[in-house]
């Protein structure tokens, strides 16, 4: 998410503040939001009309989407986590190290590192794109641990 300059923050701030109060007087209702939002982009490609703005409208969309869950969805799913425990059994084995009992159970190699086997971190790397790094990397967590007890099964001789 590109950043704008902090003495460029006050042109926008009032208003965004004014738009954000009426918008709370609705009580947030998805109509109205999405109205603001599909008013701005249209105004946007109407003052600018050529596909490169019909690019970079839906740029803005996905890198808001983006940022919004990185910065606010993600600290508050993890906080939730926190204080009611996570949903799934083998997520929770994975994240907290404790594979079976512990990671030297585990039939897989490497050096534990808190939820990663070492030998796996470049692959993850390769793999992310930055500006969904969040999302890739919660998604690449889950399949590990998939994979992981998938061969623990296999190793214990349980076939398909």
């Amino acid at each position: 998410m590109p950043y704008i300059e902090k003495k460029d923050r006050p042109n926008y701030d009032e208003l965004t503040t004014q738009l954000v109060d009426l918008l709370e007087d609705v009580d947030f209702n998805v109509g109205h939001v999405n109205y603001v939002v599909y008013s701005i982009m249209q105004e946007w490609f109407y003052r600018r009309m050529k596909y490169s703005s019909l690019n970079d409208i839906r740029g803005v969309l996905g890198n808001v989407a983006s940022e919004v869950y990185r910065k606010l969805a993600v600290p508050y799913e993890d906080k939730k986590c926190q204080q009611n425990g996570d949903i799934d059994r083998l997520s929770r084995r994975c994240w907290q190290g404790k594979w079976k009992g512990g990671p030297e159970e585990s039939p897989l190699s490497g050096t534990w590192t808190g939820g990663f086997y070492a030998e796996d971190e470049h692959v993850e790397a390769r793999m992310v794109a930055e500006e969904n790094y969040t999302l890739a990397l919660a998604e690449i967590k889950e399949l590990k641990c998939e994979l992981r007890e998938l061969r623990v099964m296999t190793a214990r001789g349980w076939r398909a």
